[in-house]
């Protein structure tokens, strides 16, 4: 009992610290391809393990701090798909996205992103964007792009108001490993951003059958 309270203790203690030394999370372990009606995915990943100031190519973070992501994704008719993310400590998502092309369209796929979120349990936020991918032999490489809003119109986004990332989802047994590098700046100076690197992981949700 004295353990728990003490692992607790630590815990609350270095809360504040991760939520001031982390920042928005910019990943989404998707391509552009949704999810068939009634498939099920849970997503997991380690978000921003790894940070680099572009301009000045210094290690801004390596190793802890970093987050941790939880989600679910559900597909929908119409080539929706909706999901909820928790990016561990500091921020919710709700999404919905739709895939523009045909699933018959072979050459690539796109889909259209809308997220809303809470960062650090107050600001609220929304993100727009699209993700561009083509299926080679069962490997996706993936480019997406994304403009965040503060919900409630102050400055505290402003360096994160874009975000660029480039991926790839590995098919492995009834799931995807998804490495992602994510680029995070203000307005199109990219060169004075962040770069992230994040690895995900997209699991199918089986339905055992009954005898």
């Amino acid at each position: 009992m004295q353990k728990n309270f003490s692992k607790f203790f630590h815990f609350i203690f270095l809360l504040p610290i991760l939520i001031l030394l982390s920042c928005l999370a910019t990943t989404n372990y998707y391509t552009g391809r949704t999810l068939l009606p009634g498939k099920k995915v849970v997503v997991g990943g380690i978000d921003n393990f790894l940070i680099k100031d572009i301009e000045t190519g210094q290690t801004v973070r390596f190793g802890l701090p970093y987050m941790t992501s939880l989600g679910f994704a559900a597909g929908l008719p119409r080539r929706l798909e909706t999901g909820l993310y928790w990016h561990f400590p500091e921020s919710f998502e709700a999404y919905l996205r739709w895939q523009a092309n045909p699933r018959s369209f072979h050459y690539f796929d796109l889909s259209l992103n809308s997220h809303f979120g809470v960062f650090a349990f107050s600001y609220p936020y929304i993100k727009l964007g699209v993700s561009l991918s083509k299926e080679i032999h069962g490997v996706e490489p993936f480019l997406n792009y994304y403009v965040y809003t503060n919900a409630k119109l102050t400055e505290e986004f402003k360096e994160t108001s874009r975000s660029l990332g480039l991926g790839i989802a590995i098919p492995i047994p009834r799931a995807q490993l998804i490495p992602e590098i994510n680029f995070s700046f203000t307005g199109n100076e990219i060169s004075k951003g962040l770069m992230m690197f994040n690895v995900g992981l997209r699991a199918r949700v089986e339905h055992k059958k009954r005898n």
